[in-house]
């Protein structure tokens, strides 16, 4: 284990604390100061002589991992590896929750996966099989996986209550990325690219419709607290109420089938309990599919005694026949413009936001709660 490089941290820099230190060590490792092979000293013990946390060192050293100047070996610590021996060649592995949704995530995954191959890269893909919680995650396919040793992993979706995922990852000395808004512990990972924007758009002006259309009530079907699509409080803030119905899919999330008749039995209950509301939001299409049947049957007219907004995936999902008011993402796009940050990610260690235009989802008016 080598000593410590000529590295100091100047407090009055713009430089932020750790953009010093990963340029110590960086320059360290580019001029010879340190051999290939060579181990650094413990984060612990880097941190106490720099006189930072030890956040601010993990992070340095996150971004020297993400460029290939450093692995991660379990119970040595971070070794040295040379610029010339960086590999242009690299396996990626990316591992994937199915909280928002299987078939859209497969699709997402497919295009971040396409745009890796087109760069050179050798990607494979993992399920982390979830209940819509988040409370059960099954790892096995993921510790299999990383037997196979991968260069780098991505995790995307990572429920909130569940680290399992990125401990094996960081067990296997694996660098990694986060990719989504449900981030475990944001002191474990090398970058969190939220995705949280990719919905606002659509849902401020889904809200600023539902103003301008004096919807006074609405009811939001979805999947718990835990959704990504929720528009409960730029609802509350406008002044319009909103009743809850969370559909409890434990343990079936993911089965299409299994969301519609949870769907049908929820709208069923519902239509028992009192008077329709102005709106009904539903926030996955296969929740509209199973609980529009109950609604008709039921003899509500849309939109004359209730309007109806769904969440969308364009170009994919079940179609009806009546074109619906809608909060629309193309999963598509949405995946090669993340696919591009990736690639840039790996080449450079730098992550580059794609522009909203090029992920965000978009209100559409329809037939079920027309304009005006």
């Amino acid at each position: 284990m080598k000593n410590l490089p000529p590295v100091s941290v100047d407090r009055t820099s713009p430089k932020r604390l750790f953009e010093q230190v990963y340029k110590g060590f960086r320059d360290a490792i580019t001029s010879g100061f340190y051999d290939e092979g060579d181990v650094l000293p413990a984060r612990d013990a880097i941190a106490g002589k720099l006189g930072v946390s030890e956040t601010v060192v993990r992070k340095a050293l996150g971004m020297l991992m993400a460029e290939r100047l450093l692995v991660s070996r379990p119970k040595i610590g971070f070794r040295v590896v040379k610029p010339r021996k960086v590999k242009t060649f690299e396996r990626v592995l990316i591992a994937t929750a199915e909280l928002s949704g299987a078939y859209a995530m497969s699709v997402k995954t497919a295009m971040i996966e396409k745009e890796l191959v087109r760069a050179g890269y050798c990607p494979y893909s993992v399920c982390l099989d979830s209940d819509v919680r988040g409370r059960r995650i099954d790892c096995s396919d993921l510790k299999l996986a990383l037997e196979m040793r991968p260069d780098f992993v991505v995790i995307q979706s990572c429920p909130m209550s569940s680290k399992t995922p990125i401990r094996l990852v960081e067990r296997a000395g694996c660098p990694y990325l986060l990719i989504g808004s449900h981030s475990p512990d944001s002191r474990r990972k090398i970058a969190d690219i939220h995705s949280d924007y990719l919905y606002d758009n659509g849902i401020r002006d889904f809200v600023d419709a539902c103003r301008r259309g004096r919807i006074h009530n609405v009811c939001q079907v979805g999947f718990g607290r835990d959704s990504f699509i929720d528009a409960e409080r730029q609802l509350s803030d406008m002044g319009i109420y909103v009743e809850r119905i969370d559909v409890d899919l434990v343990p079936a999330f993911g089965n299409l089938e299994a969301i519609q008749r949870a769907a049908a039995v929820a709208m069923r209950r519902r239509l028992k309990s009192g008077a329709l509301p102005d709106l009904f939001f539903f926030v996955d299409d296969y929740l509209t599919l199973g609980a529009l049947p109950v609604l008709l049957e039921s003899g509500v007219r849309i939109p004359e005694d209730a309007k109806v907004v769904t969440f969308a995936n364009r170009g994919f999902g079940p179609v009806f026949t009546k074109s619906f008011a809608r909060i629309e993402v193309d999963m598509r796009k949405a995946g090669v413009a993340f696919g591009k940050g990736l690639v840039a990610w790996l080449k450079t260690g730098d992550f580059r936001e794609p522009p909203p235009s090029d992920i965000a989802a978009t209100y559409i008016p329809g037939e079920t709660f027309p304009e005006g």
